[in-house]
């Protein structure tokens, strides 16, 4: 059930994931879940001693904690899992957080924070952002913290809001498939123009392709999510 091999050098490997995850039928779902999607599941445990001494030899891309049951306190061992296996991006799942546990946890290093009822394709763009050594926080879990007067830190922040309405558009546009010229005809601007700005937009947030622009776009709320 488990693949505890590192992958091959050159070899163009999935992401690697071990589950912490206390309930069982939890933990299975998830296990399939990710499976299907291409994730590599590389190891599964229901008690955070025994990650520990596991995902140091197995070349774990995130370790995904879900820890529900009473005294599993999620958060704590997220920072403390996180403090320990330096370089192993840490995904904590928790339901209902309070703020000040999120920032806590933020603060401490975690580097991605999901509500458990999320859509499945959100936990896959989180998968995708932290392999790519970014941070990752969900939009819905934004409001809470400017409902109790806290500020984000930039790094977790919605990227859309660091954009204009131009630029937005055209993201949109090339996330659906569009080329420069079609993009800038859309938007009403000359090509050149659009060039220019979708190379910087292309930099700024580290999309190369379509792909890239369209996991974005539905993340950040431009275009809907498939059924």
């Amino acid at each position: 059930m488990e693949n505890g091999q590192p992958p091959s050098p050159g070899e163009s490997a999935a992401t690697r994931v071990y589950l912490l995850v206390d309930s069982s039928m939890l933990r299975v779902g998830l296990e399939q879940l990710l499976r299907r999607g291409g994730v590599d599941v590389v190891g599964v445990s229901s008690d955070p001693r025994e990650a520990l001494t596991r995902v140091p030899g197995l070349a774990v891309d995130v370790l995904l904690v879900d820890l529900r049951k009473p005294g599993g306190e999620g958060f704590e061992w997220g920072i403390r899992l996180r403090e320990a296996l330096a370089g192993t991006p840490v995904l904590v799942v928790r339901e209902n957080p309070a703020p000040d546990q999120v920032r806590l946890a933020l603060e401490a290093g975690v580097e991605c924070v999901l509500a458990p009822d999320e859509d499945p394709a959100e936990l896959f763009i989180a998968l995708d952002a932290l392999r790519r050594g970014r941070t990752y926080l969900s939009p819905r879990l934004l409001p809470h913290f400017q409902a109790h007067g806290m500020e984000v830190p930039r790094e977790y922040s919605r990227q859309s809001l660091h954009l204009s309405r131009l630029e937005i558009e055209l993201v949109r546009q090339l996330a659906l498939g569009h080329t420069a010229r079609e993009a800038a005809l859309a938007c009403e601007i000359p090509e050149s123009t659009a060039s220019e700005l979708i190379a910087a937009v292309s930099s700024k947030l580290e999309c190369r392709s379509a792909a890239d622009f369209a996991r974005f776009a539905i993340r950040e709320g431009f275009l809907p999510r498939a059924d």
